[in-house]
């Protein structure tokens, strides 16, 4: 079928912004954040900036007490003492020992000579019982002679020992004594390090 239009109506549309109100919740956060840190840690003594406020590079915020650095590098001192004694007493065990495992070692070489002696002399001049007793010497100090020469062996990997966890300890007390003097008179202040809004995650007790 045909069909005819009798008529076309047109109208103008106003332009216009359409928005949309969405209600939720949420939370604010900075896009640039700065951690703070001292150079040596502590109790906070005193607050010097309100969480919040605006602070500029280089502003003091907080000061923190410095003497429990002091207080953790004595007793690493007193630990450090104490190691060097057992490594001065493990030194002469070392000596000791090497004296031992010489001694031992002479004594081997003498009853080895003694019983290649005997075992070299015709029958007419030694008894079999001498040759078993030469024979049970010699195996007896070889033996002692492997025991005391391990013992050394023992004796030096002791020294090696306690001198690494000395070095390890020198290591920690130089790294408080790099941070104490970062500080001044036992105190430790807390800056900006560049202009920021504070944030203090620090409760003073």
């Amino acid at each position: 079928r045909d069909y005819k239009v009798t008529g076309v109506q047109t109208c103008a549309l106003p332009i216009c912004q359409v928005q949309r109100e969405i209600r939720t919740t949420g939370f604010l956060e900075s896009e640039h954040q700065d951690k703070v840190a001292t150079p040596v840690g502590g109790r906070v003594i005193q607050m010097l900036a309100d969480e919040g406020a605006k602070v500029e590079k280089g502003q003091l915020l907080a000061e923190i007490d410095s003497r429990e650095a002091a207080s953790a590098r004595e007793q690493l001192t007193v630990q450090r003492d104490g190691k060097k004694v057992d490594l001065d007493l493990a030194n002469l065990e070392v000596e000791a020992a090497g004296r031992r495992r010489a001694q031992a070692g002479f004594e081997s070489k003498k009853a080895k000579a003694e019983f290649d002696r005997q075992s070299q002399m015709s029958a007419e001049f030694v008894s079999p019982k001498a040759l078993q007793d030469a024979e049970l010497a010699y195996q007896t100090t070889e033996e002692l002679a492997k025991i005391a020469e391990f013992n050394e062996r023992k004796s030096k990997l002791e020294v090696t020992r306690i001198a690494s966890v000395i070095a390890v300890l020198d290591a920690k007390i130089h790294e408080l004594d790099v941070r104490i003097e970062r500080s001044e008179e036992h105190t430790s202040e807390l800056q900006s390090p560049c202009n920021l809004v504070c944030r203090l995650l620090l409760e003073k007790k």
